[in-house]
């Protein structure tokens, strides 16, 4: 077991670096989004996200959204979608997506840290083995 004594403070994303975020991941896993995505509409979604989750999560929020948005997209398809359908996002799946991310944030804050055993804190993970 590892414990850090050290905290780091990252000054809270803008929603502009934010949506940066989110536009880039979406570029690098080779997707699209149509016309109801703009930048606007993603700024209201995440500026419309609780703003501790902002505040904690910063940047990894807006991957988050993504990937969520990415699962709805996949729930969402039918099996004999085209190719262009398959890649490209709507607005309801970001905002399917923000409304599962605040979600699961408030479900987080509202477990009393009493219940939280030391095996839910654990690396899902084992260590590599050293020889």
């Amino acid at each position: 077991r590892f414990q850090t004594c050290r905290t780091f403070n990252f000054l809270r994303l803008s929603v502009d670096e934010a949506i940066e975020i989110a536009l880039a991941r979406i570029r690098q896993i080779s997707f699209g989004v149509d016309d109801t995505v703009t930048h606007a509409s993603l700024g209201d979604l995440i500026d419309g996200l609780p703003a501790e989750l902002l505040g904690k999560m910063n940047g990894h929020a807006s991957l988050r959204l993504v990937t969520l948005g990415k699962e709805r997209l996949d729930s969402r398809l039918s099996v004999d979608c085209d190719v262009e359908a398959l890649c490209r996002f709507t607005l309801r799946d970001f905002e399917q997506a923000a409304e599962r991310l605040a979600s699961e944030w408030y479900d987080r804050q509202s477990v009393p840290i009493d219940n939280v055993s030391d095996s839910s804190i654990e690396p899902a993970l084992d260590p590599p083995m050293t020889r």
